[in-house]
């Protein structure tokens, strides 16, 4: 107090001391300025930006460690940003590891930890890390070579049931749910043949996680119709996530012959003839049954029995060549 009027003195206590405490987070609060995931591939480098609100007095130094079971895919596993009076923000820089180890998808946190010299850490201190899935880490998809190859008949009731497997194998890593689309198709160009021989011509398999081989069943249908032997294909079309292998996704699909394609040969007529002299000529009529496919020889031989050739009959000629053409 300083001058007072109307005759009074100031007394030995003329004075007070207020002092205004620190409001408003002078020295900063401290949080992540980006978004709350960040994807960060094997190999780079990822840079996540810290940045202190309100107040910027002071040096202010801020902790901050990575989840313990991020080292090594993330390195370093902690660390301290210092803030000196009037910074604003600043930068941690994390990089994940490169290797060839076939990998599924895997997410980690940064979170920062503690702030000296009145700082204080602020509501988005945690930050989420995601490495994608990485060296095949959902699969290489491919035929299983074993089954490249098959062989399949028409199903007989009494023994066989048509039926033949391909197996798809799922090579690198085996992380996670995979689905492999395929698709039977014929080599002949005929439309609708497959689905004329196969009871399902195409299809989806599901993989689990783990798991690293799953079998196609294939069934021929059956029926009476002469067929050929046939060549099918069954290709792996589609995945999702993991890739297909190809150098090996085809298997080729062979349907054997079935129901006698190229004829059941026969006399038509009686077994047994009885002929007199006077007659001289016996004509016998032969017949393909069954199937009509392609080109055949068939020989014809005549042999005695009680008979003497050249006194009680003459063969000519002595082999006989029929010709049946498609």
């Amino acid at each position: 107090m300083t001058q007072p009027i109307g005759g009074a003195k100031l007394g030995a206590h003329r004075e007070v001391t207020v002092e205004i405490r620190a409001s408003d987070q002078p020295y900063g609060v401290f949080e992540f300025s980006s978004p709350q995931t960040v994807l960060i591939k094997e190999g780079n480098e990822v840079r996540l930006t810290v940045v202190r609100l309100q107040g910027s007095f002071r040096e202010v130094r801020v902790s901050w460690n990575i989840s313990v079971d991020a080292f090594p895919d993330i390195s370093p596993a902690n660390g301290t940003l210092t803030f000196y009076d009037n910074v604003t923000s600043q930068v941690i820089r994390i990089r994940a590891r490169n290797d060839d180890i076939p990998e599924g998808d895997k997410m980690y946190e940064c979170y920062l930890v503690s702030a000296d010299n009145g700082g204080v850490i602020g509501s988005d201190r945690k930050i989420r890390i995601r490495i994608d899935a990485n060296d095949d880490g959902y699969g290489i998809m491919a035929i299983d070579p074993a089954t490249s190859l098959v062989y399949v008949g028409e199903p007989d009731l009494r023994a066989y049931n048509g039926e033949v497997v391909v197996s798809i194998i799922r090579k690198a890593g085996s992380y996670g749910e995979v689905p492999v689309d395929w698709e039977l198709t014929s080599d002949e160009s005929v439309s609708g043949q497959v689905a004329e021989t196969f009871n399902v011509t195409g299809g989806t398999v599901m993989f689990g996680d783990g798991v690293r081989i799953k079998n196609i069943t294939l069934q021929v249908k059956q029926d009476t119709y002469p067929e050929e032997t046939a060549n099918y294909t069954l290709r792996l079309v589609g995945t999702r996530d993991a890739r297909i292998d190809q150098s090996a996704s085809l298997a080729s699909v062979v349907v054997v012959s079935s129901d006698h394609p190229y004829g059941i040969i026969d006399f038509v007529g009686a077994t047994s003839y009885n002929i007199s002299e006077d007659v001289g000529l016996l004509t016998l009529n032969v017949v393909r049954n069954k199937g009509h496919t392609g080109r055949l020889l068939v020989m014809i031989n005549v042999a005695s029995s009680g008979a003497t050739e050249g006194v009680d009959f003459e063969v000519s000629p002595k082999g006989l060549i029929i010709v049946f053409y498609f």
